[in-house]
């Protein structure tokens, strides 16, 4: 009975010890905090409750200037000018994204539907790979992309640091457009 009574006591001290900071100035003053933790922190700034998105409570709106117009964009939370945001696209049926990059990490889920991705210099649907919903995708920095989507989907995507997008052929980029 001492012996687990010791142990317990001895646990409850390490997990103490070891538990993550939970505001802005223990983050600045513990360097071996997580960048993960770091970047939560950072989108949570300004945000003084929880956040819980029901899906008829999502406000949808007009997608980014950075794809052809059609799709829907909701932004969940942080702030994409700031480089760190959680945000869902809805993308209709016949949608291509043509082959591009971000200048940071771009981490989608694939919520519902199925995203076709393939990686090159140039939109190729003979290649590339079949994303159903339930489904993770991380594309590194600086690497070249394109999408597409038969069926309706929705992806959440999540950014970390600063992200712009910059199309291989700008004729291509909706901006320029």
């Amino acid at each position: 009975m001492k012996l687990y009574l010791l142990m317990g006591t001895a646990l409850a001290g390490l997990l103490v010890a070891c538990a993550p900071p939970t505001n802005q100035d223990e983050l600045a003053a513990n360097p071996s905090a997580s960048e993960a933790e770091a970047t939560l922190n950072r989108m949570d700034e300004g945000t003084a409750h929880h956040q819980i998105y029901q899906p008829g409570e999502i406000d949808w709106q007009d997608g980014p200037d950075f794809i052809e117009p059609g799709a829907d964009m909701a932004l969940l939370a942080g702030d994409p000018e700031a480089g760190a945001f959680t945000a869902r696209l809805r993308l209709p049926p016949g949608y291509d994204i043509h082959s591009h990059y971000h200048t940071g990490a771009k981490y989608l889920t694939v919520v519902s539907g199925a995203m076709h991705i393939g990686f090159g210099d140039a939109l190729d649907k003979t290649q590339g790979v079949v994303v159903p919903a339930g489904s993770f995708v991380k594309v590194p920095a600086g690497h070249n992309h394109y999408e597409w989507f038969e069926e309706e989907t929705v992806l959440q995507v999540h950014v970390t640091d600063p992200f712009e997008v910059i199309y291989v052929d700008s004729a291509l980029d909706p901006r320029n457009q």
